[in-house]
């Protein structure tokens, strides 16, 4: 995690006190990474391409009685970043303080998600009725006889999400706040909404 803050605060006067503030965060993680790196064509299964070289496994077999193989999801690099403005106005009279502000935050997600980029077989999932293979009668019969009933293979998946959120204090949420701390600062501002 990679944190950038910048905060300034303004004291007009006793009564009323400006705080601005911006902040980025980022960071950056790669989950889900195939522990076994078997390519499929050294398995024998020739006519798989995995799609993704830095996530090159096994394929998934799946039968009615058992599944083998890595799990179909990953690798999966994410990278996260969070942007931050805050601009708040607090005024204070007597016991009482009134916030009034914008705090407005973007959130950009870029990953690329590898699902089943190195395809699965299925032996005897689709079958009808008391049947479970598809060619034999029996998903074991077709397993060992290599007669899968489906293969599925993903590509390589590159998302670019884009969330604005906003929160405007001065226009909906106006609140008394009960004040918790001697001062307001960038760091360890705590008030209580009521």
């Amino acid at each position: 995690m990679e944190p950038f803050r910048l905060c300034r605060s303004f004291l007009f006067s006793l009564a009323i006190i400006v705080l601005l503030g911006g902040s980025a965060n980022r960071t950056a993680t790669l989950q889900a990474t195939p522990d076994d790196r078997t390519s499929p064509s050294a398995l024998g299964f020739t006519n798989v391409t995995p799609d993704d070289p830095a996530g090159v496994a096994p394929p998934v077999i799946y039968t009615s009685g058992f599944n083998i193989g890595p799990s179909p999801q990953g690798p999966t690099k994410l990278h996260d970043m969070v942007y931050q403005v805050q601009d708040h106005v607090t005024v204070t009279h007597g016991r009482h303080e009134w916030k009034f502000g914008a705090d407005l935050h973007w959130i950009q997600d870029n990953f690329n998600y590898d699902y089943y980029t190195n395809g699965s077989f299925d032996f005897g999932l689709y079958g009808i009725g008391p049947i479970s293979g598809t060619f034999t009668g029996s998903s074991l019969s077709d397993f060992v006889g290599g007669f899968p009933d489906n293969y599925y293979q993903s590509s390589n998946a590159v998302y670019g999400i884009r969330t604005p959120a906003v929160w405007d204090g001065s226009s909906s949420a106006r609140s008394t706040l009960i004040r918790l701390a001697p001062a307001s600062n960038c760091n360890n501002s705590r008030t209580l909404v009521t």
